[in-house]
């Protein structure tokens, strides 16, 4: 029950914290590494189930969203719906939103169907490991100013290796406790688009998974480059600020002497992509190399392995924090996290945040920078000075 994307969009979680709003009628409520302002008529309680609604969520236009949608101007492939933000509430940062369970009839009817089964603790676990977008019709907001080329598509990436992204820090119970004494690579956050370069061999048995190439663009040799945004493989030529980049950077002349079939992950940056709040030049475009995926056994490469690639073929790395530091020696917890993901960042520009990936390769996670969050607006809306419950009343004096 999940996106392409890999999100759980819409899911069950506890309450940990409900902390008072001092001169408002409004509660902070914590769930996992999230804080939600809430109405505080809506009665919260830590310890409690709600249902989630991560930020990016995009809500349909139906009757149990039609009091957000009626105040919403957004729209999802010509679908009018209500985006999940950031919002800046009271002074409070709020990210995503929360309702009671008996809100959604089809929790509600899951979560019958399971305690029929289990007793009622397991039963909360397991529908606690659920995602409800698909049956709620709630889908994953995609910026339609990405950058991605309009230039032609092969259709979607490659089967044989998975897309580069990382959950938040916020999104990971028990983060410090469970994965605090591992070792990490640290790197800044680049605010960009995935980009994906890939070779593989003509003999080997990925190839047939490939789609054939258009018969204007052939390839010659023994081998097949390709070039990817997330959700496109994508047709080269000679407007493709994606083909470019892996070009001008020589990517595709090199990728070969790392001897494998294999898949170059990172961050295109550039002034046509999503607002370039890392001030690049007009027409300049960056890729940022992070990962290194092993086609043959299925499996990224070591953080190390991927830096000294990069410095031995010329590439340019995402920028390096530390090569090397326990999660638990860089912060105490996540609120500490956050505030260490702020800072300045590779152009001089205020950093979108950190990557903290295990030495081994095996875990990643994200920490963004809610300064740049408000700086940017990116996922940020500063809220009216009123707000419009769930049943259509509009309620004054929240803010």
């Amino acid at each position: 029950m999940m996106n392409s994307t890999g999100r759980r969009l819409v899911t069950v979680r506890r309450i940990s914290e409900v902390d008072p709003i001092l001169g408002s009628p409004c509660d902070v409520v914590t769930v996992d590494g999230w804080k939600i302002v809430v109405m505080r008529q809506e009665c919260f309680y830590p310890g409690q189930l709600v249902v989630y609604f991560e930020i990016d969520s995009f809500l349909p236009n139906s009757s149990y969203f039609w009091e957000y949608c009626a105040a919403s101007d957004m729209e999802l492939d010509n679908e009018p719906g209500y985006l999940v933000t950031t919002n800046l509430i009271h002074k409070n940062l709020s990210q995503g939103l929360i309702f009671h369970p008996w809100k959604f009839a089809e929790v509600m009817a899951e979560y019958s169907r399971l305690v029929a089964i289990y007793p009622e603790d397991v039963a909360q676990e397991e529908l606690m490991k659920m995602s409800f977008h698909d049956v709620l019709g709630v889908k994953k907001w995609e910026d339609k100013a990405t950058g991605d080329d309009s230039t032609g598509s092969l259709g979607l990436p490659p089967i044989f290796f998975p897309q580069p992204g990382c959950d938040r820090a916020q999104n990971i119970p028990h983060l410090f406790a469970d994965r605090g004494e591992q070792t990490y690579q640290i790197t800044e956050k680049l605010d960009g688009v995935p980009m994906t370069v890939y070779l593989v061999e003509k003999s080997s048995q990925w190839f047939p998974a490939l789609p054939p190439l258009p018969d204007h663009i052939q390839q010659t040799g023994s081998t097949r480059l390709g070039v990817c945004s997330r959700q496109q493989d994508i047709i080269e030529s000679s407007t493709s600020c994606y083909w470019n980049a892996a070009k001008q950077q020589r990517i595709l002349d090199k990728i070969g002497e790392i001897g494998k079939n294999i898949a170059v992950q990172g961050e295109l940056c550039g002034s046509t992509i999503l607002g370039n709040s890392m001030g690049f030049g007009p027409g300049e475009h960056k890729f940022y190399v992070f990962d290194i995926y092993d086609i043959d056994n299925q499996q990224r490469m070591q953080p190390s392995q991927v830096a000294s690639i990069c410095s031995r073929l010329g590439w340019d790395h995402a920028p390096i924090i530390s090569n090397g530091m326990k999660l638990s020696a860089f912060a105490r917890d996540v609120d500490d996290l956050l505030a260490k993901a702020e800072g300045i960042g590779l152009t001089g520009q205020m950093r979108e945040g950190l990557v903290f990936k295990t030495i081994d390769a095996k875990f990643a996670f994200k920490a963004i920078s809610n300064s740049w969050l408000l700086t940017t607006g990116k996922e940020v809306n500063e809220r009216p000075t009123y707000a419009i419950g769930f049943t259509g009343e509009i309620i004054n004096s929240c803010w």
